[in-house]
């Protein structure tokens, strides 16, 4: 089995300089107080935590209140869920090469809408027509993933809790309607997402958090292949790293054109099985699908 693991960085390099793609953690949080919404009438301290010590760590300073939390989850996600990709970007470009595309486990740590609306380029314009329905798991939530419930008829204000609403019954938003969703929930909802903090909690829905753990946990597992693409080493986020640390009979590529190199030194030491590319998402589109077709033919055989 073959998972590919995409994270920020893949998103942020999928596209060729002079078009505009999700920023990196370090300057997602300038980006969301340019807008001049709820980041922007944070206060002076805790933007300073935001800009001095990184998104994560402002974050966790944020009170838990569901009136001050919530309406920064649908900012973020109104915004994150605006960008479109073209159809020369990495994805496009990267599924439209994947001959057994539909044989491998797409996993994602961002909340973008990217991978979903490149799949749908490649079907309706490119030489797999109607054909591309690879699984796709959002291990962190999405922006587009809401509580399939009459939000009009529920309010709701929680304070200092793990969670403020519980729900399995999940919607799917099309991109253009998440912005809409987002600004009528206001304070009282917002989406299936974790919250981009070191304990990546989940207020809406968590339960999607745990069986989208398992999941991943049950992947990576069978996974003999895992490319990591664009996806930043964070000793904390275990539940994302472990796994694939844990087997040593795995082959990992990473695909980063600055490798971290504590994630290259762990993996040597338990020697698995690895290669590094250093460069951009978009600028190792053809190595990756080299790889996955080669791996993909050899398991066929």
């Amino acid at each position: 089995m073959i998972s590919v693991l995409f994270g920020a960085g893949a998103s942020n390099g999928s596209e060729s300089q002079n078009i505009k793609t999700p920023p990196l953690g370090k300057d997602l949080f300038s980006e969301l107080d340019r807008l001049g919404g709820y980041f922007n009438k944070l206060s002076n301290e805790l933007k300073c935590v935001f800009l001095e010590n990184g998104f994560e760590s402002g974050m966790l300073e944020v009170p838990n209140d569901s009136r001050i939390i919530n309406p920064l989850q649908n900012e973020l996600a109104a915004y994150l869920s605006s960008f479109t990709p073209t159809i020369n970007s990495a994805y496009v470009e990267l599924f439209e090469k994947i001959a057994e595309i539909n044989k491998i486990n797409l996993i994602t740590l961002n909340y973008d809408l990217l991978i979903e609306i490149s799949l749908e380029l490649c079907n309706t314009y490119g030489n797999h027509r109607n054909r591309l329905s690879p699984p796709l798991l959002k291990l962190h939530g999405s922006s587009n993933f809401i509580p399939d419930i009459p939000i009009e008829s529920i309010k709701i204000k929680a304070f200092d809790c793990g969670g403020f609403f519980e729900s399995s019954d999940i919607k799917i938003l099309k991109q253009q309607e998440v912005g809409a969703w987002c600004t009528k929930t206001k304070e009282d909802f917002s989406p299936v997402m974790c919250m981009y903090d070191k304990n990546k909690k989940m207020v809406i829905c968590g339960s999607y958090l745990t069986r989208a753990k398992k999941t991943y946990r049950d992947l990576i597992e069978k996974s003999n292949l895992i490319i990591i693409i664009g996806t930043k080493y964070i000793p904390h986020d275990k539940h994302v790293w472990d796994v694939i640390l844990l087997n040593r009979k795995k082959r990992v590529v990473i695909i980063d054109p600055y490798p971290d190199s504590r994630f290259k030194s762990l993996i040597l030491s338990k020697n698995m099985k690895n290669d590094v590319i250093e460069k951009s998402f978009k600028d190792s589109v053809d190595d990756i699908a080299k790889i996955i077709n080669f791996e993909s033919r050899k398991r066929s055989v």
